[in-house]
């Protein structure tokens, strides 16, 4: 009775053991392809069919020169699109830290946002 019971508790220590193990290979490899699955194929979306990314805008078109009036000394270090808009990130900080909203159909700035 007592040798059955120990075979009993280090079979089943073996079972979550070889759990635990497959949990961790399971969540490594999904990390590496989100489409992985254990039992089945692990077939990966065809680039025609995958969806783009959500933080890609569509492009802009930006007709003539546009002129941001930056004072000497300033500098353009980010520029993003966003809703129709692009956001200029200028540096250094004082009076060129800001944030220049221009309107590329217009081309001209619309707004600051100064800090």
């Amino acid at each position: 009775m007592h040798a059955a019971l120990k075979s009993i508790v280090i079979g089943l220590g073996l079972l979550i053991a070889l759990g635990l193990g497959l949990l961790v290979y399971g969540f490594f490899k999904t990390g590496q392809n989100p489409n992985w699955r254990l039992f089945g194929d692990a077939k990966a979306p065809a680039a025609a069919t995958a969806a783009p990314p959500r933080n890609l805008s569509p492009p802009i078109a930006v007709t003539g020169d546009i002129e941001l009036n930056l004072p000497t000394g300033c500098e353009i270090k980010d520029v993003r699109h966003l809703g129709g808009q692009i956001y200029v990130l200028t540096q250094p900080a004082g009076v060129c830290g800001q944030v220049l909203i221009v309107d590329p159909q217009a081309g001209r700035v619309t707004g600051r946002i100064k800090p």
